[in-house]
């Protein structure tokens, strides 16, 4: 009972801090931003808590490194796919007959295996999602979609 409090108080900040700091929310910029931060903390050299910590925080700016890497990898492949199947004129595009939406977590993988893109770790999924995922509610719709689609934003 102790941890729901503040556990449920940082689940409803999570749309402010998206608001305030849209950055920490695309790996690669977030990686930025952890950089400079373990920067900053290991110039502090005497104090070895500082140092400690910056270590740790250019290990985390390391691995979003290369989380933004993948995702967008992933994300340039998955048009490249979807421009060989017709780019705009794509039945997804058209919203007739074939309608994936929304896209979750679960769903996500299986819709970009079935356009093509294969390799998809779970990770890069989640990341995916998250980052296409405009409104924060763990799914991807249509109109978030189209917003990727028509804006190279990654």
């Amino acid at each position: 009972l102790f941890l729901a409090g503040p556990c449920r108080f940082f689940a409803t900040k999570r749309k402010h801090v998206y608001f305030y700091a849209k950055f920490l929310f695309v790996p690669s910029w977030r990686a930025y931003f952890y950089a400079y931060v373990s920067l900053l903390l290991m110039l502090q050299w005497p104090q070895p808590f500082d140092f400690g910590t910056g270590v740790f925080m250019s290990t985390l700016a390391c691995g979003s490194f290369f989380l933004g890497r993948q995702t967008t990898a992933k994300l340039e492949e998955l048009r490249a796919r979807l421009v060989e199947q017709g780019g705009d004129q794509h039945p997804l595009f058209q919203g007739l007959e074939y309608d994936p939406f929304p896209l979750t977590n679960d769903t996500f993988a299986a819709f970009a295996e079935e356009v093509g893109v294969v390799g998809i770790t779970p990770l890069v999924n989640r990341t995916i999602v998250l980052l296409l995922d405009t409104a924060k509610c763990g799914e991807v719709g249509r109109q978030d979609f189209l917003l990727w689609w028509n804006r190279d934003w990654t």
